[in-house]
């Protein structure tokens, strides 16, 4: 039996991306954390089908890791990475 074509009316529809909340509002998430820090880099990367941004924050002379879902906003991971060295 032949392929038959699909149609636009056939063609599954796209999968709905996430509503992303903003790079303050991980910021404030990431802050609550650790009330009182500095931003020191952030970025943002997905792995299978989740998105986050990756907070890097400063305390005094502590650093610390803080990673917060991308769609919902929640902190997913926060660990203290070391002692900040100055140049």
């Amino acid at each position: 039996m032949p392929a038959m074509p699909v149609g636009p009316a056939q063609q599954p529809a796209p999968a709905a991306q996430p509503a992303l909340i903003s790079v303050e509002q991980a910021i404030a998430a990431a802050q609550k954390q650790h009330p009182g820090s500095t931003v020191k880099d952030i970025d943002m990367e997905g792995k299978h089908g989740i998105v986050v941004y990756e907070i890097e924050l400063e305390s005094g002379w502590r650093e610390y890791k803080v990673k917060v879902d991308a769609a919902t906003g929640k902190v997913l991971t926060s660990r203290f990475e070391g002692i900040a060295w100055f140049d």
